[in-house]
């Protein structure tokens, strides 16, 4: 949680400075998203919480 809490601070930044790679950063961050999503699931089907 406290990995997607900072990744979507740091999109709020890294948009708000008008940055000319932002779109790049922001597909880099959908990744991040989607691994950290899909490690989320693992966790939660290995210790019986999601079926």
């Amino acid at each position: 949680m406290f990995a997607v809490v900072n990744g979507v601070i740091s999109l709020k930044r890294f948009w708000s400075t008008d940055h000319p790679r932002r779109w790049m950063y922001t597909a880099f961050m959908f990744i991040v998203f989607t691994i950290l999503a899909v490690a989320l699931m693992s966790d939660l089907s290995r210790l019986g919480g999601l079926v």
